[in-house]
């Protein structure tokens, strides 16, 4: 055999060094293109998963109220007059309410608060920024807040008010319509506080942290301007505090945050919204109109 077809078959049996770092750049851009692509069908996974948790608590508020004849409340900061009975549990708010309504019911008859606080409900957990059946800080969280109105105090024209605060609401109450009222929605948060796991502001337990934005959260009015979901925030510990953020509405997702109506139905709601639609939107007796697409 001659030199020169050793030499051929050498050349023709591996790749060249152009050749090779050809094809490094194609995978290299074929991964660049793939990996969005992954992210974006893990988004719209984590979207919808997210939707189907809103939508199982709005059939939990409405089974609440088809017992009870009223919708839960949003809790007080006050002690119980007794902790070990699951009965007598006045600051608790609407998370630990409508537990037996998400089969949950063997967490609502736990006598020990500390567990009830300690443990995740993933209903409550929101794929897109929490890792299900993971605690923070020790305690169970919760990504989803009712509907004060524009009232942080007393939530008094919204759908969730404060544990002994007037009349609780009725379906005769949201004289706006049940498909024109936001019940409850995602809440934007302080994700810092997320990554480190520290407490409080808006990174409570579920269900100890009373009347606060840990489980409600409100348009309110900022100047006047209703405040509208926005994307979450990552500030210190020291900007966040004096803030609003722990108020406002909003989410991990890209584009906006999920929301269910007080007739049960899940709405897309985007950011940077109509200040005033979405005052509307939350009021439940304001008598004002609005257009579903304007969200």
């Amino acid at each position: 055999m001659s030199e020169g077809l050793v030499m051929t078959r050498r050349q023709a049996s591996g790749f060249t060094l152009i050749e090779l770092l050809v094809v490094i750049a194609i995978i290299s851009i074929l991964m660049a293109l793939l990996v969005p692509a992954v992210q974006k069908v893990r988004e719209s996974a984590s979207q919808v998963q997210c939707a189907n948790n809103l939508k199982q608590i709005g059939i939990a508020f409405h089974a609440y109220v088809n017992l009870h004849g009223v919708f839960p409340t949003g809790g007080d900061n006050e002690p119980p007059a007794n902790p070990s009975n699951a009965a007598t549990r006045p600051f608790f708010s609407w998370t630990y309410q409508i537990l037996p309504f998400i089969e949950q019911e063997t967490l609502y008859n736990q006598p020990n608060i500390a567990t009830i606080r300690a443990t995740p409900v993933n209903t409550y957990y929101c794929p897109s920024r929490r890792q299900l059946g993971k605690k923070y800080h020790n305690d169970g969280v919760c990504d989803y807040a009712g509907n004060a109105g524009t009232d942080t105090a007393n939530g008094y024209n919204g759908m969730v008010v404060r544990t002994g605060f007037g009349d609780r609401i009725r379906f005769s109450y949201v004289t706006d319509g049940t498909s024109n009222t936001l019940m409850l929605g995602e809440r934007r948060v302080n994700l810092i506080q997320l990554l480190t796991g520290t407490c409080c502001q808006d990174n409570e337990d579920a269900f100890g942290s009373g009347w606060d934005g840990d489980v409600m959260r409100a348009a309110r009015l900022v100047a006047g301007v209703a405040l509208t979901p926005e994307f979450d925030v990552m500030v210190s510990d020291s900007v966040y505090a004096p803030s609003n953020y722990d108020w406002q509405y909003g989410s991990s997702h890209p584009a906006g945050m999920n929301g269910v109506l007080a007739d049960g139905s899940v709405r897309h709601i985007r950011y940077g919204c109509s200040p005033t639609s979405f005052r509307w939107l939350c009021v439940r007796n304001d008598g004002n109109t609005f257009n579903m697409e304007d969200f």
